[in-house]
């Protein structure tokens, strides 16, 4: 679902933000999952019943792998 906004490679669209490439630097895993549980915007929330610890988790190391790639930095 994230990248119907946020683009396939991460890099944001003109509804999304982008999660990689960022000239702030990374999103870290405590920021995705805080932007996840209490969004901001339009964004939907996504609480444990909709996503569990562990799948944020996934999803906040595959946005690092997406960070890599961008970046062409080692994971």
């Amino acid at each position: 679902h994230c990248a119907e906004c946020h683009g396939a490679d991460g890099r944001g669209s003109l509804i999304g933000f982008p999660l990689v490439g960022r000239p702030a630097g990374p999103l870290s895993a405590e920021i995705i999952t805080e932007s996840l549980r209490f969004p901001l915007q339009a964004m939907p929330r996504f609480d444990r019943a909709t996503l569990n610890d562990d799948q944020v988790r996934l999803i906040a190391f595959y946005i690092g792998l997406l960070e890599s790639k961008a970046s062409g930095t080692a994971a």
